[in-house]
């Protein structure tokens, strides 16, 4: 049964694609077969990337990431069922919104990822999305926020903090705001594959944390439901 993440958001510009990538990189690098889902059909960000990786000649890794468009609102089940077949991981990047449609995606789900940035412009949907999920049925346990864009320590303190006053936590690792992250998407590349080790290695430490995250998830997923417990009663008890 292939491991399935969903990158969702409740708006645009929080990083659902730049960590939809990174995960898909890292995966591969793993020997995993991935097939990374495009459902933005307007923008085509994931899509976009992919050609870049071919035309710049990056798709080496083995296996190569499968990169396709799909439009959720034509094929709800994003073909989930059809992909596990033929992929071990796949990495649904969501659109920019959210409503019926994102708590679908998220629910087909081992881990719902959820990007933000560290502005309340970014903190205040995605608290309201977690919530959305939650009622939705969806475990904390397999919801992961993960901040992005963070410039400094500073605006990482905030942000958890503010986090943590709706009792909601973001992943430790996080991905700081920086111009190499978003020169190599442009190229095909993901946050993990830039040249410099400091940024290659903060990337690689979040796209580590989610991959447990999803895995032990999986692991959750797979133990039987706990059988009831049997009340015997001994002679002479009452209850």
């Amino acid at each position: 049964m292939a491991m399935i993440f969903s990158v969702v958001g409740q708006k645009g510009g929080t990083g659902k694609s730049m960590i939809s990538r990174l995960l898909a990189v890292e995966l591969v690098k793993r020997k995993k077969s991935v097939a990374l889902v495009d459902l933005d059909i307007a923008q085509r960000t994931s899509a976009e990337w992919g050609e870049a990786r071919k035309i710049n000649q990056l798709d080496l890794l083995d296996p190569a990431i499968e990169v396709l468009v799909i439009d959720a609102d034509e094929e709800p089940d994003c073909r989930v069922s059809e992909l596990a077949n033929a992929f071990s991981v796949i990495i649904l990047d969501a659109p920019g919104f959210s409503d019926e449609l994102t708590v679908q995606i998220a629910s087909q789900a081992d881990l719902v990822v959820l990007p933000s940035g560290p502005s309340l412009d970014d903190l205040r949907p995605a608290i309201r999305l977690h919530h959305e999920l939650k009622t939705a049925g969806i475990a904390d346990e397999s919801i992961a926020i993960a901040l992005n864009m963070v410039a400094t320590d500073a605006e990482e303190k905030f942000a958890r903090s503010y986090l943590g006053q709706a009792n909601l936590s973001a992943v430790q690792a996080v991905l700081r705001d920086r111009p190499s992250y978003r020169k190599a998407a442009g190229h095909g590349q993901s946050a993990s594959e830039v040249p410099h080790a400091s940024p290659r290695d903060e990337a690689s430490a979040l796209a580590r944390v989610l991959l447990e995250r999803g895995e032990a998830s999986v692991d959750r997923h797979d133990q039987p439901a706990e059988q009831p417990k049997r009340f015997v009663f001994q002679e002479g008890e009452s209850w």
